[in-house]
């Protein structure tokens, strides 16, 4: 099962919060390239890059993401604020291999249907999920669309991956519920990457028997910047 390491960016520092909520944010680096670093170092194979700021609306940091890809060789996959085919473009133009995209067909699907039909084969869809509801634009807009209605659209599309995040369980250590990321990778025969709530190499053990009906990964964060899992003990990037 691949592990992805995860790098929220708030004002070019390395942030976490706690159920997407954005002024529950606590800062750990003010060196997002020195953690970019030590991922690779590991042998992790994707770093997970959020840009929180542009998510929320508020400026961005992709000067900072600039970095990160200029200073390391290891695949990167961006998300938030992508909603716009230019923006797009300037990640790809960077080498970023995987484009993480959420709110936009919700808010512009004739800009994402273009982002779809030039880019189709760096996108993975990005699902916040909050109660079984889709939700957007940094976690505060309810879609009433459920999970797994939303995995099927991705699918129609021809997408191939989505990551999945737990919102109430976000940032929180408490666990995940594996059974609810086993079900959605059944329903929807995507690629699916679990994300919120993990807090212990246990947790990652027990989604790994959902790996044969398709749950390629997980995301760690809070676990790795609060110390509950040493990413040195997980072997090239893989569980």
């Amino acid at each position: 099962m691949l592990v992805i390491p995860a790098i929220d960016l708030m004002g070019s520092k390395v942030v976490r919060l706690t159920k997407g909520k954005a002024d529950s944010a606590k800062t750990y680096s003010e060196n997002p390239i020195e953690f970019a670093l030590y991922f690779e170092s590991l042998g992790f194979k994707r770093i997970h890059i959020v840009d929180l700021d542009a998510a929320f609306g508020k400026n961005d940091n992709f000067q900072t993401i600039q970095s990160i890809a200029k200073h390391t060789h290891i695949e990167l996959e961006v998300g938030g604020g992508i909603r716009n085919f230019v923006t797009a473009q300037k990640l790809v133009d960077l080498g970023i291999k995987r484009l993480i995209i959420g709110s936009l067909p919700f808010k512009n699907k004739k800009e994402f249907e273009n982002i779809l039909k030039e880019f189709a084969e760096y996108i993975i869809m990005g699902i916040d999920v909050d109660n079984n509801r889709v939700k957007i634009y940094g976690w505060v807009e309810d879609t009433q669309v459920t999970c797994i209605d939303f995995l099927k659209q991705v699918e129609r599309w021809g997408l191939k991956e989505a990551i999945v995040t737990d919102i109430s369980k976000d940032g929180t250590l408490s666990g995940l519920d594996e059974n609810f990321y086993g079900k959605i990778a059944q329903e929807s025969k995507l690629n699916i990457i679990a994300s919120g709530g993990i807090k212990s190499i246990d947790d990652i053990k027990r989604l790994k028997k959902f790996e044969q009906d398709g749950v390629l990964g997980v995301i760690l964060g809070k676990a790795i910047y609060e110390g509950t899992i040493d990413p040195s003990k997980i072997k090239e990037g893989e569980l």
